[in-house]
């Protein structure tokens, strides 16, 4: 019986591959994001509190720069009438881009 090795995968590549998924599959409630952005520090308080009810934290106002117009007002309207938030949402990333948290902190966040 002849083995392709070329077809073995190991298991640093089934990690990686069960990471991919449950990053792809990950989300968690606009409240739980909240919380998550206050325990970080990130969030007062009471922006966590606001935030939760869908207002524009002003933690996060720099970030509306990083944007442009368009992309700013998306990412707004996106903010206030989202209920679920998406790990893998590109605004996600981007937001984890801007605020400079590593993939495990962004991870930590959406229960990975």
């Amino acid at each position: 019986m002849n083995v392709d090795l070329s077809k073995l995968i190991t298991a640093e590549a089934k990690a990686a591959n069960a990471l991919a998924e449950a990053r792809a599959s990950a989300s968690v409630t606009r409240r739980e994001f909240c919380l998550g952005l206050a325990r970080l520090s990130i969030l007062t308080p009471e922006a966590a509190l606001a935030s939760a009810k869908g207002g524009w934290p002003a933690e996060m106002d720099g970030f509306l720069t990083y944007l442009d117009a368009d992309q700013a007002l998306e990412a707004q309207i996106e903010w206030a009438a989202v209920a679920t938030v998406d790990r893998m949402h590109p605004m996600v990333l981007s937001l984890a881009s801007w605020l400079s948290l590593s993939d495990v902190q962004v991870d930590a966040l959406f229960g990975i």
